[in-house]
């Protein structure tokens, strides 16, 4: 069945149909993909520098007019300090007139007594003759001191008389002590010391209490009694 001709184009109208018309849906994606076109086909334009360059001429230019700051008004002049007060000068005082002392009147004029005549001298004084000197008392010579002789050069005019101690005895002590005697000119022993030990204390002791008892012949030289070391041995032993 055919619809009527439009009126004045001599053509028929074609019945709209049912089934020609879009779906929602697919109007709006339809659109979606037209003005994604037109973006792209926008952004290519801006591509070219002539575009963009009368696109910048185009543009118009904003400027945003910011407000100048108050400007302070200034500080108020600080006042110049006051000026000194003028010094006043105290008045010196007169200088006091001192009145001069009145000089004294000229004493009299006296004629000084005549000088006295000087005194006879004295006679003089015998010194006393000096008192005799005192001679010299003579400083005897510092004693010589004793040489060292040898044990064959000397004589016992007592033999020491030798005390073997008991408890050397018990523990079988034995040996031979040298003593040091100084043999004085009179031939008795004043000082003895040990110049050998036996290794016992006890035997030393008893040799040097054996020596205190003993006499000698005075040693001379040249006929003349003198003091002299000696060293001499004093044997202990058990066998004996």
């Amino acid at each position: 069945m055919s619809s009527p001709p439009l009126p004045g184009s001599g053509m028929p109208r074609r019945e709209a149909s049912g089934s020609s018309e879009l779906p929602p849906a697919a109007r709006a994606a339809a659109a979606g993909v037209i003005v994604a076109a037109h973006l792209a086909a926008g952004w290519a334009l801006l591509q070219l520098e002539p575009v963009r360059q009368a696109l910048g001429a185009a543009v118009p230019l904003f400027v945003d007019i910011i407000p100048a700051a108050p400007v302070p008004p200034p500080p108020a002049p600080v006042p110049p300090p006051p000026a000194p007060a003028p010094k006043v000068q105290p008045k010196k005082p007169p200088p006091a007139v001192v009145a001069a002392p009145p000089s004294p009147a000229p004493a009299p004029f006296v004629v000084p007594p005549p000088p006295p005549l000087p005194e006879p001298p004295a006679p003089p004084v015998e010194a006393a003759p000096p008192a005799p000197v005192p001679a010299p008392v003579p400083v005897p010579p510092p004693p010589a001191v004793p040489k060292t002789v040898s044990a064959s050069a000397v004589q016992y005019l007592t033999q020491p008389v030798l005390n073997y101690p008991l408890q050397s005895k018990r523990l079988r002590e034995s040996g031979q002590v040298t003593l040091n005697v100084l043999i004085e000119a009179d031939g008795r022993p004043s000082q003895i010391n040990v110049h050998a030990s036996s290794g016992f204390r006890r035997l030393d002791d008893a040799a040097v209490s054996a020596m205190r008892t003993a006499r000698f012949k005075p040693y001379k030289e040249n006929g003349q009694a003198m003091a002299v070391w000696v060293q001499t041995p004093i044997r202990f032993d058990l066998e004996n």
